[in-house]
C-alpha cells in the first residue's frame, strides 16, 4: 500500500511543481481578502475559509512531507536484525 501511495504522492508533487507557482497568487489574493472581511466581522465561517485556504497553501509541503515519512519507514519484508535475547 504505501508503494501505491509514494507514487500517488510524487504524481501530485510533480503537477504541484509545475502548475502551483501560478495559482499561488489566486490563493493568496483570496486569502487576504477574507483575512480583511474576518477583521470587520468576527465570523466562523470565514474563519473556516481562511484555514482552508491556509491548507491549500501548505498542500506541497505537507505532500513532500509525507512522502518523505513513507520512505523513511522500514521495509515490512525485510528481517529486522534486532537481537532478541531469552
Amino acid at each position: 500500500m504505501s508503494e501505491a501511495r509514494i507514487n500517488e504522492l510524487d504524481a501530485a508533487i510533480a503537477a504541484f511543481d509545475n502548475s502551483y507557482k501560478y495559482v499561488v497568487f489566486e490563493i493568496e489574493s483570496l486569502l487576504k481578502e477574507k483575512v480583511a472581511r474576518l477583521i470587520q466581522s468576527n465570523d466562523e465561517q470565514l474563519r473556516g475559509e481562511i484555514k482552508a485556504y491556509q491548507s491549500l497553501l501548505s498542500l506541497p509541503e505537507q505532500l513532500k512531507q509525507e512522502r518523505q515519512s513513507l520512505t523513511a519507514l522500514p521495509d515490512p519484508g525485510a528481517e529486522s536484525g534486532a537481537l532478541i535475547e531469552y
